[in-house]
């Protein structure tokens, strides 16, 4: 996974991207979700051309509808895009959200935010034994009760220090390199950085 910085007249566009294979992994769920649509509409067609009583198909809809949920769900959010603009004339951050069908965006002032840090990051894969990996988060800090905004997310740490050194360039805030600490010690640095 890398970020990308572009820019847009004075704003920042920070895109969030995804490897095209990860997103294949939502094909199966859309293809299950589709294919339990089409039998969901044709019971409903059956009940409206008199084939079937309303109360006999009711149960089965109801079921048809939660399973097109679970399915549909998970596979829109593999096609999920994000991004953020920060804006540095009117001081402001949009991150946006697009789920393909609907977008959903947040707004914060940058005033907020002091530093940013690039950071290494254990990710746990639960308690069934999967494991942990690792990866790097830049991270924008702010006060004591403002929580770290991800602002970009790489596989490596070059990559993220070069991210991060260029972010914290444009708008003017100090940067922090905490790729080579202990992943850890992320608690500890979240504490330290809301006691600033």
């Amino acid at each position: 996974m890398e970020s990308r910085l572009t820019r847009e007249g004075t704003a920042l566009r920070l895109d969030f991207t995804v490897r095209p294979l990860l997103r294949l992994a939502g094909v199966p769920f859309l293809g299950m979700a589709a294919y339990l649509l089409y039998h969901f509409a044709m019971s409903i067609a059956d009940v409206v051309r008199g084939y079937a009583g309303a109360g006999e198909m009711l149960g089965g809809q109801i079921l048809l509808a939660v399973l097109i949920v679970s399915f549909g769900v998970p596979g829109l959010l593999t096609f999920m895009r994000k991004w953020m603009v920060i804006h540095k004339d009117s001081g402001m951050i949009d991150e946006v959200t697009n789920f393909l069908v609907f977008s959903r965006t947040r707004r914060a002032p940058l005033a907020q935010y002091q530093r940013i840090r690039a950071v290494l990051s254990l990710n746990s894969r639960g308690s069934g034994g999967g494991g942990s990996s690792f990866t790097y988060d830049v991270e924008l800090l702010g006060r004591k009760k403002t929580a770290a905004l991800l602002i970009g997310l790489f596989d490596e740490g070059p990559a993220a220090v070069a991210f991060g050194g260029q972010i914290a360039a444009e708008l003017g805030l100090p940067f922090e390199n905490r790729t080579k600490s202990d992943p850890s010690m992320d608690e500890d640095n979240a504490a330290e950085a809301g006691g600033a």
